[in-house]
């Protein structure tokens, strides 16, 4: 989130595009709705919506000094599972079953990556850009200078990565003017840093509706991007996230922190 390990929220099945329906004992062979990688390049997507040169996210500044010092492979690995178990409760708090995997060798419709020593391409600073229907990544350095304890970077990565995946799932922020779920154009840091958020209704049916999909390997939107910007915020602040944008053919979300 780097010991291999599957997260079975959900089973997908689907064929390969033209392929004739064949009488199968076994069933059609399962795919994942997406690749979660938390680990090593490469990092797909990352030539078109990412600068810099995208590492692994234990290899980011921020991190280093959050956890006092580069973390050992204990705390890489715990730290992934806390990302992954929280990413998965905030999907099934939505009454959302989604089928995710940490295998890069597992058949999978999108790929999630978390990255270092990186910036959204089109928004420098962002915490986060995925193509709509596509693929994304989320980047820790912004959101490690967020967090003022590991706990805290894990919810914050945990939230991001789902608000990524619905984007990548092709379901954009269309439904809550609250600020308090995942899906919200303004959120506030509250909603990031609490254990129980969720999506709104309509988005949880929204992304329902895309899962599973006929075709997942054809993004199944036009092309898109979601960006956010944090600044340091110790303590809940009020955050504006994920505004949609057009902007040089790609459709945008931005969130922007403004710490009180």
């Amino acid at each position: 989130m780097n010991v291999t390990r599957a997260l079975a929220l959900g089973v997908l099945i689907t064929m390969i595009p033209g392929t004739a329906a064949l009488a199968d004992p076994l069933g059609p062979a399962p795919t994942t709705d997406a690749f979660l990688n938390l680990g090593t390049s490469p990092y797909t997507g990352s030539d078109l919506i990412a600068s810099g040169s995208p590492q692994a996210w234990y290899n980011s500044p921020a991190v280093v000094r959050l956890f006092g010092g580069v973390p050992t492979a204990q705390q890489q690995q715990s730290f992934d599972q806390a990302v992954l178990q929280r990413v998965q409760q905030t999907f099934q708090l939505s009454g959302i079953n989604v089928n995710l995997t940490e295998n890069p060798s597992a058949p999978a419709a999108h790929t999630l990556s978390l990255v270092s020593n990186a910036s959204s391409a089109p928004f420098p600073g962002a915490i986060g850009t995925t193509e709509l229907g596509g693929n994304g990544l989320s980047f820790i350095d912004p959101m490690a200078q967020a967090a003022s304890s590991v706990n805290q970077l894990e919810w914050i990565v945990a939230h991001n990565i789902s608000h990524e995946l619905m984007l990548a799932f092709g379901v954009s922020e269309n439904y809550d003017t609250t600020g308090n779920y995942i899906d919200a154009r303004n959120a506030n840091m509250a909603m990031l840093l609490n254990p129980n958020a969720s999506f709104s209704t309509n988005a949880a049916q929204a992304i329902k509706s895309q899962l599973p999909s006929s075709d997942p390997f054809t993004p199944i939107l036009q092309p898109g991007a979601q960006s956010v910007d944090l600044v340091p915020a110790p303590e809940p602040a009020t955050v504006a996230l994920w505004g949609f944008l057009a902007a040089a053919g790609l459709v945008v979300a931005r969130r922007r922190a403004a710490a009180r």
